[in-house]
Protein backbone atom coordinates (compact mmCIF):
# COMPACT_ATOMS: atom_id res chain seq x y z
CA UNK A 1 0.00 0.00 0.00
CA UNK A 2 2.78 2.43 0.63
CA UNK A 3 4.35 1.98 -2.80
CA UNK A 4 1.17 2.26 -4.14
CA UNK A 5 0.96 5.23 -2.58
CA UNK A 6 4.58 6.55 -3.07
CA UNK A 7 3.24 5.24 -6.64
CA UNK A 8 0.49 7.80 -6.79
CA UNK A 9 1.93 10.33 -4.79
CA UNK A 10 4.87 9.86 -7.91
CA UNK A 11 2.13 10.08 -10.57
CA UNK A 12 0.86 12.91 -8.98
CA UNK A 13 3.84 14.83 -8.32
CA UNK A 14 4.75 13.99 -11.88
CA UNK A 15 1.28 15.05 -13.46
CA UNK A 16 1.41 18.46 -11.39
CA UNK A 17 5.11 19.01 -12.61
CA UNK A 18 3.86 18.44 -16.58
CA UNK A 19 1.06 20.31 -15.54
CA UNK A 20 3.19 22.96 -13.90
CA UNK A 21 6.01 22.71 -16.60
CA UNK A 22 2.94 23.51 -19.30
CA UNK A 23 1.96 26.10 -17.72
CA UNK A 24 5.17 27.75 -17.29
CA UNK A 25 5.35 27.22 -20.78
CA UNK A 26 2.26 29.29 -21.51
CA UNK A 27 2.96 31.64 -19.37
CA UNK A 28 6.22 31.95 -21.55
CA UNK A 29 4.37 31.98 -24.82
CA UNK A 30 1.88 34.55 -23.04
CA UNK A 31 4.69 36.53 -21.80
CA UNK A 32 6.60 36.50 -25.26
CA UNK A 33 3.05 37.47 -26.41
CA UNK A 34 2.37 40.47 -24.99
CA UNK A 35 6.02 41.23 -25.16
CA UNK A 36 5.48 41.01 -28.75
CA UNK A 37 2.36 42.94 -28.89
CA UNK A 38 3.71 45.33 -26.91
CA UNK A 39 6.57 46.01 -28.89
CA UNK A 40 4.19 45.90 -31.79
CA UNK A 41 2.33 48.85 -30.31
CA UNK A 42 5.66 50.29 -29.09
CA UNK A 43 6.56 50.02 -32.98
CA UNK A 44 3.15 51.68 -34.27
CA UNK A 45 3.51 54.40 -32.33
CA UNK A 46 6.87 54.74 -33.03
CA UNK A 47 6.01 54.25 -36.96
CA UNK A 48 3.26 56.88 -35.66
CA UNK A 49 5.27 59.65 -34.32
CA UNK A 50 7.89 59.27 -37.07
CA UNK A 51 5.07 59.17 -39.80
CA UNK A 52 3.99 62.51 -37.88
CA UNK A 53 7.46 64.40 -37.60
CA UNK A 54 7.98 63.02 -41.36
CA UNK A 55 4.49 64.87 -42.23
CA UNK A 56 4.80 67.82 -39.67
CA UNK A 57 8.75 68.17 -41.90
CA UNK A 58 7.26 67.76 -44.87
CA UNK A 59 4.74 70.72 -44.65
CA UNK A 60 7.21 73.05 -42.88
CA UNK A 61 9.53 72.51 -46.11
CA UNK A 62 6.42 72.43 -48.37
CA UNK A 63 5.31 75.75 -46.22
CA UNK A 64 9.47 77.25 -46.41
CA UNK A 65 8.99 76.54 -50.27
CA UNK A 66 5.34 77.69 -50.95
CA UNK A 67 6.93 81.28 -48.84
CA UNK A 68 9.99 81.26 -51.46
CA UNK A 69 8.11 80.64 -53.98
CA UNK A 70 5.38 83.63 -53.28
CA UNK A 71 8.67 86.04 -52.39
CA UNK A 72 9.95 85.27 -55.63
CA UNK A 73 7.03 86.12 -57.09
CA UNK A 74 6.36 89.18 -55.76
CA UNK A 75 9.69 89.79 -56.26
CA UNK A 76 9.31 89.18 -60.37
CA UNK A 77 5.91 90.88 -60.31
CA UNK A 78 7.79 94.16 -58.70
CA UNK A 79 10.53 93.89 -61.26
CA UNK A 80 8.02 93.67 -63.98
CA UNK A 81 5.50 96.57 -62.68
CA UNK A 82 8.84 98.98 -62.47
CA UNK A 83 9.40 97.81 -66.04
CA UNK A 84 6.37 98.24 -67.37
CA UNK A 85 6.23 102.08 -65.15
CA UNK A 86 9.61 103.15 -66.73
CA UNK A 87 7.92 101.89 -70.25
CA UNK A 88 5.47 103.83 -69.71
CA UNK A 89 7.19 106.70 -68.69
CA UNK A 90 9.78 106.50 -71.39
CA UNK A 91 6.58 105.81 -73.52
CA UNK A 92 4.86 109.52 -72.47
CA UNK A 93 8.26 111.18 -72.95
CA UNK A 94 8.61 110.02 -76.16
CA UNK A 95 5.26 110.88 -77.16
CA UNK A 96 5.73 114.29 -75.68
CA UNK A 97 9.20 114.87 -77.97
CA UNK A 98 7.05 113.31 -80.58
CA UNK A 99 4.24 116.19 -80.48
CA UNK A 100 6.91 118.55 -79.56
CA UNK A 101 8.30 117.52 -83.05
CA UNK A 102 4.89 117.36 -84.80
CA UNK A 103 4.10 121.22 -83.55
CA UNK A 104 7.48 122.47 -84.73
CA UNK A 105 7.04 120.56 -88.09
CA UNK A 106 3.58 122.04 -88.58
CA UNK A 107 4.55 125.64 -87.34
CA UNK A 108 7.59 125.51 -89.62
CA UNK A 109 5.28 124.11 -92.43
CA UNK A 110 3.08 127.13 -91.37
CA UNK A 111 5.50 129.50 -92.08
CA UNK A 112 6.86 128.24 -94.94
CA UNK A 113 3.25 127.98 -96.61
CA UNK A 114 2.09 132.12 -95.44
CA UNK A 115 5.73 132.72 -97.01
CA UNK A 116 5.13 131.05 -100.07
CA UNK A 117 0.90 132.80 -100.64
CA UNK A 118 2.79 136.12 -99.52
CA UNK A 119 4.61 135.18 -102.35
CA UNK A 120 2.69 134.36 -104.55
CA UNK A 121 0.06 137.37 -103.35
CA UNK A 122 3.45 139.73 -104.43
CA UNK A 123 3.73 138.00 -107.47
CA UNK A 124 0.12 138.10 -108.66
CA UNK A 125 -0.20 142.09 -107.33
CA UNK A 126 3.13 142.44 -109.53
CA UNK A 127 1.93 140.75 -112.30
CA UNK A 128 -1.47 142.63 -112.30
CA UNK A 129 0.48 145.71 -111.73
CA UNK A 130 2.30 145.03 -115.24
CA UNK A 131 -0.38 144.14 -116.65
CA UNK A 132 -2.12 147.59 -115.77
CA UNK A 133 0.82 148.92 -117.01
CA UNK A 134 0.76 147.29 -120.69
CA UNK A 135 -3.07 147.92 -120.43
CA UNK A 136 -2.55 151.78 -120.27
CA UNK A 137 0.53 151.62 -123.15
CA UNK A 138 -1.72 149.51 -124.69
CA UNK A 139 -4.88 151.58 -124.64
CA UNK A 140 -2.30 154.62 -124.80
CA UNK A 141 -0.76 153.35 -127.94
CA UNK A 142 -4.40 152.32 -129.35
CA UNK A 143 -5.56 155.61 -128.54
CA UNK A 144 -2.67 157.26 -130.79
CA UNK A 145 -3.34 154.59 -133.38
CA UNK A 146 -6.75 155.98 -133.36
CA UNK A 147 -6.27 159.83 -133.19
CA UNK A 148 -3.54 158.87 -135.96
CA UNK A 149 -5.67 157.14 -138.11
CA UNK A 150 -8.70 159.68 -137.52
CA UNK A 151 -5.97 162.53 -138.50
CA UNK A 152 -5.50 160.31 -141.38
CA UNK A 153 -8.61 159.82 -142.29
CA UNK A 154 -9.70 163.42 -141.57
CA UNK A 155 -6.46 164.70 -144.06
CA UNK A 156 -7.48 161.99 -147.16
CA UNK A 157 -11.09 163.51 -146.56
CA UNK A 158 -9.67 167.07 -146.85
CA UNK A 159 -7.57 166.01 -149.92
CA UNK A 160 -10.81 164.92 -151.32
CA UNK A 161 -13.05 167.46 -150.76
Amino acid sequence: ESSLRASIASSRSESALARGSASSRASHRSAALARYSLDTVSARETADVATKSALDAAKKEASDRADELAEEMQAGMDKVRTEVDENVKDLMEGQGTLEDALLEKLKANTEADEKRQEELEERIEKAVDELEVANEKRATEMEGAREALANELTERIAAEV
